[in-house]
């Protein structure tokens, strides 16, 4: 057991459980589970929350990611560009849709996708692009959607570690592009209790798709207009989500104070993002890249019990289904940050003492 696991659920939803349980009990006494009241209310919370004007309640953020596609008619032959340094789930949606990933190389920096490796990679198949803001860190949206408009290629957003990320003009995450997917899973900040995610769009036509495709076709109780899945988030989910949507904001500050901290303790060793990308990111993670990883790692679970994790540790290009994909060019940097990155604990549960510790022998021990 850890002192400091990398992360505490039971911890960081401490605050809320009375307020969770008055909100799931007036479910469960409703009757009314499937897209109800509280899936409407977080809906239109979202909305409120990043200004977009659709927002879609899936059953989680790979469906989302799905069913983001499968609005434009993203199928067999189609190439799609992403990076290979995300959760699986944005290159499975990819080929769960039918199309075909092709795998670009990031910043060396911050790990989010290279403009100059994603011009290169498109070709005469291209139909999308698939930005992760990975840890919720922004990537360089204003170029990225300058290609994209010059290629006349679908920009998808993966916003599933970026809920309350914005830009210096309060732009959020998920605006920037066609379409956009988040998650709701456990693990992320805006968190439910079980699998859940959402879509957001702009687009009157795209949203009456979207809501009919994540139930089946359903227009109504006994007519489908076209064959779909079944991806709805439940009403329990979104009472959860409805309850802590309302402390966002609390929530990140509290992640971006620890960030700060960290960010102070490291200044000058180039390890840390710029502030101004702290500034604006809703520090889902903190990946700095180090000497010595494995050796890190096992230091601070055996002498201190601090959990360090590493997000992500094999790249899509070195896992067994390579097959899958198409791999546009080098992938260096990629490369680089997979043997050395490691992400940092921020949650709530995390003192002040446990991050002194840590930044002590990062500078101690790896540099």
């Amino acid at each position: 057991m850890f002192k400091t696991p990398f992360i505490d659920l039971v911890a960081e939803n401490q605050e809320f459980f009375k307020e969770i349980e008055t909100a799931v009990s007036k479910v469960i006494r409703s009757g009314h589970y499937i897209l109800g009241t509280e899936v409407e209310n977080f809906e239109k919370n979202v909305c409120e929350f990043t200004s977009a004007k659709h927002c879609i309640g899936v059953a989680n953020g790979t469906d989302a990611l799905v069913l983001a596609l499968k609005s434009f008619n993203i199928s067999e032959n189609d190439e799609v560009i992403t990076v290979s340094n995300s959760y699986f789930a944005t290159a499975s949606a990819i080929i769960l849709a039918g199309a075909v990933p092709v795998l670009c190389d990031v910043e060396k920096d911050t790990g989010l996708i290279s403009v100059e490796a994603l011009e290169q990679a498109i070709s005469s198949r291209t139909r999308a692009v698939i930005v992760v803001h990975l840890g919720g860190y922004l990537a360089d949206m204003d170029k990225i959607s300058k290609i994209c408009k010059a290629h006349n290629l679908l920009l998808i957003e993966d916003c599933a570690q970026a809920f309350g990320s914005r830009d210096t003009r309060g732009k959020h995450a998920g605006c920037y592009g066609d379409i956009a997917a988040f998650s709701t899973h456990p693990l992320k900040n805006l968190a439910g209790m079980g699998d859940g995610g959402f879509i957001l769009t702009d687009s009157d036509k795209t949203n009456s798709w979207l809501r009919k495709a994540r139930s089946h076709g359903h227009i109504s109780r006994d007519e489908i207009e076209f064959p779909s899945m079944n991806s709805r988030l439940d009403e329990m989910q979104a009472a959860i989500l409805n309850v802590k949507i309302k402390y966002m904001e609390d929530l990140i500050a509290q992640r971006r104070a620890r960030v700060l901290n960290y960010y102070k303790l490291l200044s000058g060793t180039g390890l840390m993002p710029s502030l101004e990308a702290i500034n604006t990111s809703s520090h889902h993670l903190l990946i700095v890249c180090i000497n010595k990883r494995d050796e890190f790692i096992r230091l601070m679970a055996e002498q201190y019990g601090i959990e360090i994790k590493i997000h992500y540790p094999k790249p899509y290009h070195k896992l067994s289904s390579i097959s899958h994909f198409k791999i546009s060019a080098n992938l260096k940097n990629t490369e680089y940050r997979s043997r050395k990155m490691v992400s940092l604990p921020i949650g709530q549960h995390v003192s002040d003492e446990d991050i002194k510790i840590i930044c002590r022998e990062i500078i101690r021990y790896t540099l």
